[in-house]
C-alpha cells in the first residue's frame, strides 16, 4: 500500500529527508519527524502538499497567491485550497495509519481547516486506491497539530509521549496535539493510536 502511495505522488511533493527523520519548515526552524525504525523508513512516506509550484504552470501567478495544488486556480474559494504542511503515510502493526500534520507557533487560526482539507485528501486518494484494488483494510486517520516551541534552538530534542494529547472528535477521528518538542517520534504517535484503536 505504501509504495502505491509512493508512486502516487511526484518526488516534488516529498519532505526532505535527514537520516531517518523528516524536516518540515515550520516558523521558528526545522521540525523533525523521527522514523521509528529502520523497518518502518521503508514502510513510510512523508509529503507535504502545502508548496509553491516553480513551473511554468503558474508562471503568471504570484509567488505569495499560488495554490498548494496545481488544479486549483490562482484565488479559489476560501479555505478550498488550504493544506497542511505534512502528510505521513506508515504501517504499524500491520495497519496503515494516515496522518495530517500541521505546524502552529503561537497563533493557531484556522489550523482545523487545513488538517481537515488533509484528512480529505487521504479520504479521496484512499477512495481511489480501494476502488482500483490497491487496498482492502480500513486505514486509521489522525490529525496532528504540532505546536512549536518559541525558539527551537534552547529546546532539546528529546521526545515523550507525556507531551503528546489525544482527544477522538468523533467516531473514527483522532486528533493529536504535541507541544514543546522539536523532535516528533512519529511511533511515540503510532503507539497511542494503536492502543486507542484497538
Amino acid at each position: 500500500m505504501i509504495n502505491t502511495i509512493k508512486e502516487s505522488i511526484a518526488k516534488y511533493y516529498h519532505l526532505e529527508r535527514e537520516n531517518k527523520e523528516w524536516l518540515v519548515q515550520g516558523s521558528e526552524g526545522k521540525i523533525r519527524l523521527k522514523v521509528p525504525n529502520h523497518r518502518a523508513w521503508g514502510n513510510s512516506i512523508g509529503f507535504s502538499l502545502d508548496k509553491d509550484l516553480d513551473t511554468d504552470l503558474n508562471a503568471e501567478i504570484e509567488s505569495k497567491t499560488r495554490p498548494p495544488l496545481a488544479f486549483f486556480s490562482g484565488n479559489p474559494p476560501e479555505n478550498l485550497a488550504k493544506m497542511c504542511d505534512a502528510m505521513i503515510a506508515m504501517t504499524y502493526q500491520q495497519k496503515l495509519y494516515l496522518l495530517a500534520i500541521e505546524l502552529k507557533s503561537g497563533d493557531t487560526g484556522d489550523y482545523k481547516k487545513q488538517l481537515a482539507n488533509g484528512k480529505h485528501f487521504w479520504q479521496w486518494l484512499m477512495a481511489l486506491c480501494k476502488e482500483h484494488g490497491y487496498i482492502n483494510s480500513v486505514p486509521i486517520y489522525a490529525s496532528v497539530l504540532i505546536m512549536e516551541p518559541r525558539n527551537t534552538q534552547s529546546k532539546g530534542q528529546a521526545t515523550r509521549q507525556h507531551n503528546i494529547c489525544i482527544e477522538e472528535n468523533k467516531v473514527g477521528d483522532w486528533a493529536l496535539t504535541v507541544k514543546n518538542q522539536t523532535t516528533i517520534n512519529i511511533g511515540d504517535i503510532l503507539e497511542i493510536l494503536a492502543e486507542k484503536t484497538n
